[in-house]
């Protein structure tokens, strides 16, 4: 059953595309999603679910994907942890980030979570709220094709057992000759085509850089015998 609902849904990203051509453009946002299986907790429902591919400011601009994951809480959690790992269809080929990566804190969206020790020590997310995740991974093998992202999120219940939260499966297709063509997450939140937007943002960016490090060198006093320094904890 699930294999025909994923044969269904690449029919339809492959119209979408199709009529995207017609205009000279690129299919670039993917939204949909499949759960992997039906055991997982029912602290967290998983709403939606979707794939942005975009050229990575933080990664030299190559190619990457940004996976958004909207939940709904019913239940306060207060420690995770979330993987991924890409499939490639045509080649069989998966790319395994390292992981785990902290959930509270690493991906929901706008968390200010506090830490101590390296243990997390407040979520900041209560039951029954809606929440948005989001994580921005690069491609760093360029493959063309249909791929599978799995988004996986465990928790540990009041018996120190691990629990899963989420595990979704989101198809995208990565066009070939689509490269330049992808957008860039700007410093404001916002995706940009234009090139010119782009290159502003990036000086931007680098003058800002450049106060930050004139600052960061102002705060440095020499001493004949010794020298201090003056850091700031972000």
């Amino acid at each position: 059953m699930m294999k025909n609902r994923f044969l269904i849904y690449i029919c339809i990203l492959c119209i979408g595309i199709f009529i995207n051509k017609i205009n000279g453009d690129y299919v670039t946002h993917f939204s949909g999603f499949e759960n992997c299986y039906t055991g997982v907790s029912d602290k967290l429902i998983t709403t939606g679910a979707s794939v942005q591919l975009v050229r990575s400011k933080h990664h030299n601009y190559i190619p990457a994907i940004e996976i958004w994951i909207e939940s709904y809480i019913k239940e306060k959690i207060t420690n995770g942890n979330y993987k991924i790992n890409i499939w490639h269809q045509e080649t069989g080929g998966r790319i395994k980030y390292k992981g785990p990566y902290d959930f509270c804190c690493g991906f929901m969206y706008g968390s200010e979570c506090k830490h101590y020790n390296e243990v997390e020590e407040d979520c900041p997310y209560l039951e029954y709220e809606t929440i948005l995740g989001f994580v921005e991974k690069p491609l760093h093998q360029i493959e063309f094709g249909h791929y599978e992202v799995t988004f996986t999120a465990t928790t540990k219940n009041d018996d120190g057992e691990e629990e899963d939260l989420i595990c979704v499966i989101i198809p995208f297709i990565f066009e070939e000759g689509s490269i330049e063509y992808l957008p860039v997450r700007l410093s404001n939140g916002e995706l940009s085509y234009s090139s010119s937007e782009i290159i502003n943002d990036k000086k931007n960016e680098e003058e800002k850089n450049n106060s930050d490090n004139d600052n960061d060198n102002n705060n440095i006093i020499h001493f004949s015998h010794f020298l201090i320094i003056f850091t700031t904890h972000y």
